[in-house]
Parts: structure tokens; C-alpha cells; sequence
């Protein structure tokens, strides 16, 4: 299962005041943003970010009403967690991280909707 998720993003105040962002969050969170959350029902599902920027997702919690990802940047330890309600087809992206120069936090909330396999979307 594949889902094209496009946000609706709400930005923290350090984001607004210009912090950075994690491999999978741009600078600025944008509105129509895509990121493609690819092999769901897999043990190894994927994110693909707007950025091309790829990352393994670990599953942290699964029933059948919500299910959660979660990725750890190797280099940064930022993360970057995904809640997603499967009936609704919503979702929860949060990011956060410290760089040496700066830290940063950003949320957003969208729809995500089944993509086909051959999306034009990487």
C-alpha cells in the first residue's frame, strides 16, 4: 500500500523564526506539500520526501485505527514521526532536531490518499 499525503502545515515558533529542518522536513513547511509513505502493510514501509530524500520508517505502534512511524536520522538523531489514522486518512507529521548551530521543531497535520504504484511522485 502506497499513500500521497499532501499537509496542511502549522508551523512551531521556532520554525517560523527561521530553525532548521531534519532530512525530511523542508526549511519552511509549505501547504500542498507531498511526502509518499510507501509499503504500509509491509514490516519495511518508506517514506519518500518532496526533497527526494528517502528513509527507512520503523513501525512503533499499529491497531486498526492508528498506525505510527517513526524515522531516525543516522547522521542527526532528528526525527521525524508520522501518526496516521487509517479510517479517516489523515495524519501528524512531527519533526524535531539539534543541529550544532541550531535547533529545530515543526508540525504539521494533512489527507493521505492511496497512490498508484506507478505515482510520477519518486
Amino acid at each position: 500500500m502506497r499513500c500521497s499525503a499532501r499537509s496542511s502545515a502549522r508551523r512551531s515558533p521556532a520554525a517560523q523564526a527561521g530553525g532548521s529542518s531534519s532530512p525530511g522536513a523542508p526549511r519552511r513547511l509549505e501547504r500542498g506539500r507531498r511526502i509518499v509513505l510507501a509499503g504500509l502493510d509491509s514490516p519495511a514501509p518508506r517514506a519518500v520526501f518532496e526533497n527526494h530524500i528517502r528513509a527507512a520508517l520503523s513501525r512503533i505502534f499499529d491497531s486498526e485505527e492508528v498506525l505510527v512511524l517513526q524515522l531516525v536520522a543516522a547522521v542527526s538523531g532528528s526525527v521525524d514521526t508520522f501518526v496516521i489514522d487509517k479510517a479517516g486518512g489523515r495524519f501528524a507529521h512531527v519533526s524535531a532536531g539539534i543541529f550544532p548551530v541550531e535547533t529545530h521543531a515543526a508540525a504539521e497535520t494533512g489527507t493521505c490518499r492511496p497512490a498508484a504504484a506507478d505515482t510520477p511522485f519518486p
